[in-house]
């Protein structure tokens, strides 16, 4: 038999939050001393404390937990449904908010803003999104926003993603954690990218992506140039002066070191 305490270190869970789980009957002690009232838990206990505290980190309710190890087989089905959209949807805010915090540390030194290039690997991010005129970027985004908005679903850090500079079609679309009705699913796959922040109107973006692809010709000739993306860290109303913004070349085939923190190359 193990203590109260003992328990809740070994599953990493306090000893508050045990005493409200046996209260509400999530997880009740295998045993109570009548004299002292003090609570011992069994061994077998600790793989259901540990889904306890996974689920609950993952954001579900204790009757939501309750529901899915002790419901009856379809609730439980439904419940897990449930939890796994809302682990998904965890997921995406968290990777809205590394690559926020990332560009974000960047921008606080304003000759990082333009002027110098990093290359680092991204991760595969899934967009809710719509195919359109690369021209009309905030046409596409003000309908998937229209959409997402009007079925409740959750949208975050807006990225643009096109071919070349031939090409005329462009995917415009939001971080989202399940598909939606009413627009594209699109898969933007794992890279490694060249990238430079741009703050500013987007008018004047055409000229940074110039210069990126000269600092690339010039230090990675042998490096094949993939497509282009738009993420829009800060994009908040009309006024574009504020506006942060990392332009990003697809690399493939890259040979070189790939940097961290505020490590970056001049672009010129």
């Amino acid at each position: 038999m193990i203590s109260v305490g003992e328990f809740g270190r070994i599953c990493g869970i306090s000893v508050r939050k045990l005493h409200h789980y046996d209260r509400v009957g999530v997880l009740t002690p295998h045993a109570v001393s009548p004299e002292s009232g003090h609570r011992r838990y069994s061994p077998s206990q600790l793989p259901r404390a540990q889904r306890i505290a996974a689920l609950a980190s993952a954001g579900l309710t204790l009757r939501m937990i309750a529901t899915v190890l002790d419901g009856e087989p379809r609730a439980r089905q439904e419940a897990m449904v449930t939890a796994a959209r809302q682990l998904e949807a965890h997921m995406v805010r968290e990777q809205a908010t590394i690559e926020r915090l990332r560009a974000g540390a960047r921008s606080l030194d304003e000759a990082h803003i333009g002027q110098t290039v990093v290359v680092v690997d991204v991760p595969a991010m899934r967009l809710c999104g719509l195919t359109g005129d690369r021209q009309t970027l905030e046409l596409l985004f003000e309908q998937v926003a229209e959409v997402l908005d009007g079925l409740g679903a959750d949208r975050s850090l807006p990225i643009a993603r096109f071919e070349d500079e031939s090409g005329s079609t462009a995917v415009a679309g939001y971080l989202s954690a399940a598909p939606s009705a009413g627009v594209e699913v699109v898969e933007l796959p794992a890279a490694t990218v060249a990238s430079v922040l741009h703050r500013g109107s987007m008018g004047d973006i055409g000229c940074l992506r110039d210069r990126l692809d000269g600092w690339l010709r010039t230090h990675h000739p042998e490096t094949r140039r993939g497509a282009w993306r738009y993420v829009f860290h800060e994009s908040e109303g009309d006024d574009q002066s504020g506006w942060l913004v990392e332009l990003q070349r697809e690399l493939h085939n890259f040979v070189g070191s790939r940097v961290s923190g505020l490590s970056a190359s001049p672009l010129d």
